[in-house]
């Protein structure tokens, strides 16, 4: 009983946090899992950025969750050959949360490539094939993240390491420009292969044994970006060797909108 009043409180003044979080962040509202590369050619140099509070995202799943995401940092070096190398910061939180199961609201983090309270990786693209208005890549991304929740035991810690990974192609084409209005329509489309890690004394505290130390699946992304402003993403994500009596090996939607200024 005092658990779930203790739950309860905790949840509203989370909720009103949040609300603060995603109105300073509301300007800066982009959907993407992915990077769309603008360049449709090989560049001519190669190029080194270092961006702060660069991008801000806000998506919902079939886990009943509503989240914003910034990225805190970003360092992005892109070779003249196409290969493209980056290192991200990202922080997530939940701005509603509707599903009362606290094991599949800790699946809908794991579920999205850039959840958790602090989210690091490291993400690389190996250029496969590059023409006018097409690439075709291989997209790897390695990194760990803490995410916060309700173990079974409120005594224990609330937070976890996920140490994740992926591999999959990314196909990216221009499908519409018109130069002289700077109107322009991309497409990408990114497979995965997914792989999940975490102590079996985490796996014990948060998921009561339901999920290995190490979990595979696989992802899908499909997303559209219009003028290089308004972008539409939709994922979907599953766990293949979850145990057969829980919930959490079912399939995950996540679509994601946003503006990038």
């Amino acid at each position: 009983m005092m658990r779930n009043l203790s739950i309860n409180h905790y949840r509203k003044l989370k909720h009103l946090s949040l609300l603060a979080f995603f109105l300073c962040f509301s300007q800066a509202l982009v959907a993407q899992q992915m990077a769309i590369d603008y360049t449709p050619t090989k560049k001519r140099e190669s190029s080194f950025k270092v961006n702060l509070f660069k991008q801000g995202i806000i998506g919902i799943n079939t886990l009943q969750h509503i989240d914003a995401s910034a990225e805190v940092l970003r360092v992005q070096y892109d070779s003249s050959n196409g290969l493209q190398l980056s290192m991200s910061l990202f922080t997530t939180r939940s701005i509603w949360v509707g599903n009362k199961n606290d094991q599949l609201n800790l699946l809908s983090y794991m579920h999205n490539p850039i959840g958790g309270l602090i989210n690091g990786s490291v993400v690389g693209k190996i250029p496969l094939s590059i023409k006018k208005d097409a690439s075709f890549k291989i997209g790897v991304r390695l990194g760990q993240r803490f995410i916060q929740g309700f173990p079974i035991d409120p005594l224990y810690s609330r937070y976890f390491m996920d140490n994740y990974g992926s591999i999959g192609p990314i196909y990216q084409r221009l499908i519409y420009e018109n130069a002289r209005e700077n109107k322009n329509l991309y497409l990408v489309f990114h497979p995965s292969l997914n792989v999940h890690n975490s102590s079996a004394k985490k796996r014990e505290q948060f998921f009561d044994n339901q999920l290995q130390t190490t979990v595979y699946g696989y992802g899908l992304q499909l997303g559209f970006e219009l003028n290089k402003t308004f972008r539409f993403s939709l994922m979907g994500h599953q766990l293949l060797n979850a145990n057969e009596d829980s919930e959490l090996g079912k399939f995950v939607f996540r679509f994601s909108t946003g503006y990038i200024f």
